[in-house]
């Protein structure tokens, strides 16, 4: 039989019947697409959002405990975990006399003028030398521009270290003279002829000794006293850049402060960046205990306390220039840095020294803080919230390393202590200026405005308290012209606040705001008398006179209210000199 047909209606009402279906079919299946794709896309999106915060706040973590690591210098033990994470290591490290741990020849990486042996250096040395001259004092040296009395000469080295190489430094003094006078055209761990030019340039800036000017400066005024020192120093680098030595790294460091003191920033990085590599190929902020066992030598003996105390000073002087021109620096800060904090002088004579040597070994942890601080606000990008979050958690680290200080070195002074060095007086205020470098951004509204943190304000009050009660003590016990140079930038930073407060902090009484001005004019006339030493402490005046223009809102208001502070404090005479001129 022929197979059965359905009529053309039913055909056509199927075939309309399948389509509808189709169609309703693909819609809902569409439909579902549209809602599974839209469902799709939020929930990736916030599984991103959630991974990119989670990686942010693995990558805080990791670098809160770098940085944990770095400012716990004391923790030598590291676990087996810790150790299989380890880099791989680039081959056999050797120690010279000279304190450079470099690469033996045998290692995967070296450097080819490594690979002479210390007897063919000394030999050299021995060639250059002209065996018809006859050794001078020190005072007498081929190489000084000027020539001094004995006396002199010894007094110039005495500002130098007891005024400026008193902050960042574990002193050195007593080694650095008792090279001198065997050998002054010696170069070795704690003396160098650019040292000693170096030190003797200072000597002159602190110099207020009218007969020794009258002798050496009677034209000039004595104003570019020390520059020759600098120009002869200048020529020394570049002769001795190819075999540096520990005492000439100390003399770079001494030369960075000069120039920065001068005014003249752009010798002083030149100075300061030749030291840094010097340090870095010498390796000195590593440990070399095992090295120092092949030259039958023991941890704390000169050569190891030596590399220990130029790292610590550069570390030290590298955390307190970052801070004060806003730029990173010491790039081995994060290269395996496990060098032992500065041999503390406890049984030296001197009560002084004794007290510096024991801030020195406190100095570098407050080094690391000094660090994080500029970066957390101002180096690195991150979410508010867990910006504000690390910066608690410095403050808190700050905080600890006030009040774990011994009581030798402890501020405010207890009644009957005995009085604070100037260098150390300067590290308590680099640690006010820590502090406020923290929290000063959320006082602003460039820090994203003052609810962040609320106890920011309170924090940057109580740490220019502090400033301004040391720079009283410093000059109603020492005067202005022996502190460091590093203090000036001290004076600058608590300004900073001071003119916050001038200008209308919310919470801030009108007592406060008198007395912020009161302080301000303090520390402007310390500032213009410390210009006779440095060139920049004037001009570290001259830009809080600007700052202040800047964030005073009406001149008006101010002269009248320094009105009403000098009505006020007019019964109170301040003696900025602490001592007459020609007293050393």
């Amino acid at each position: 039989m022929p197979p059965t047909s359905l009529p053309p209606y039913d055909l056509a009402a199927q075939s309309s019947s399948s389509n509808d279906r189709r169609t309703r079919n693909s819609e809902r299946t569409s439909l579902s697409l549209e809602k599974d794709k839209v469902y799709s896309d939020r929930s990736a999106q916030l599984k991103i959002e959630r991974l990119q915060a989670r990686v942010q706040e693995l990558e805080s973590i990791l670098s809160i405990q770098r940085n944990n690591a770095c400012l716990s210098p004391d923790q030598d033990e590291h676990s087996d975990d810790d150790e299989d994470m380890a880099p791989y290591e680039t081959g056999r490290l050797v120690l010279s006399s000279t304190g450079n741990l470099h690469l033996h020849p045998s290692a995967t990486f070296y450097c080819p003028a490594h690979v002479v042996p210390e007897w063919q250096h000394a030999l050299n040395r021995l060639n250059d030398q002209q065996p018809e001259l006859v050794t001078l004092p020190a005072y007498l040296a081929t190489y000084l521009p000027l020539h001094t009395t004995p006396e002199h000469h010894r007094q110039l080295l005495d500002l130098a270290f007891d005024r400026l190489l008193c902050f960042g430094a574990n002193p050195f003094k007593d080694k650095f003279l008792q090279a001198m006078d065997v050998d002054p055209d010696a170069r070795g761990l704690y003396f160098s002829p650019l040292l000693h030019l170096a030190l003797l340039g200072v000597g002159w800036r602190y110099c207020q000794d009218r007969e020794m000017l009258m002798r050496h400066y009677p034209r000039q005024g004595g104003d570019n006293r020390g520059d020759e020192y600098y120009a002869k120093a200048q020529v020394m680098i570049m002769d001795e850049a190819n075999e540096p030595c520990i005492g000439n790294m100390f003399a770079l460091l001494v030369m960075t402060l000069y120039y920065v003191g001068r005014g003249t920033d752009t010798l002083a990085g030149a100075c300061f960046t030749l030291c840094q590599f010097q340090c870095l190929n010498f390796r000195v902020h590593k440990q070399c205990d095992g090295q120092l066992g092949e030259l039958d030598l023991e941890p704390e003996c000169e050569l190891d306390n030596a590399r220990r105390d130029i790292w610590h000073f550069c570390l030290n002087f590298s955390a307190w220039w970052a801070t004060f021109y806003a730029q990173p620096v010491l790039p081995m800060i994060n290269w395996g840095v496990d060098q032992r904090p500065p041999y503390v002088h406890s049984n030296h004579p001197d009560t002084n020294v004794r007290a510096l040597s024991l801030m020195a070994a406190q100095h570098s942890q407050l080094s690391y803080y000094g660090f994080e601080s500029l970066s957390i606000n101002h180096l690195l990008k991150m979410p508010n919230d867990m910006r504000v979050k690390r910066v608690r958690e410095l403050g808190m680290y700050l905080k600890q390393w006030q009040q774990n200080l011994p009581p030798d070195v402890a501020w405010p002074i207890p009644p009957g202590a005995p009085i604070m060095h100037p260098g150390n007086i300067v590290t308590q205020g680099m640690y006010c200026t820590y502090i406020i470098l923290l929290y000063r951004p959320y006082l602003i509204e460039i820090g994203g405005g003052p609810n962040l943190i609320p106890e920011a304000l309170q924090r940057c009050l109580e740490c220019t308290q502090d400033i301004v009660d040391m720079a009283h003590y410093m000059v109603d016990h020492h005067g202005v012209m022996k502190a460091p140079l590093s203090w000036q930038h001290v004076l600058y930073v608590g300004s900073t606040i001071l003119i916050l407060q001038v200008a209308g902090l919310p919470n801030i009484t009108e007592e406060q705001r008198l007395w912020a001005l009161d302080s301000l004019r303090f520390i402007q006339e310390a500032l213009k008398e410390f210009a006779y030493v440095w060139v920049a402490a004037g001009r570290t005046g001259s830009s809080l006179r600007t700052l202040q223009d800047e964030c005073t809102p009406s001149r008006d208001m101010v002269v009248e209210a320094v009105g009403d502070a000098n009505r006020m404090m007019s019964d109170l005479a301040v003696d900025l000199a602490g001592g007459v001129v020609g007293d050393a």
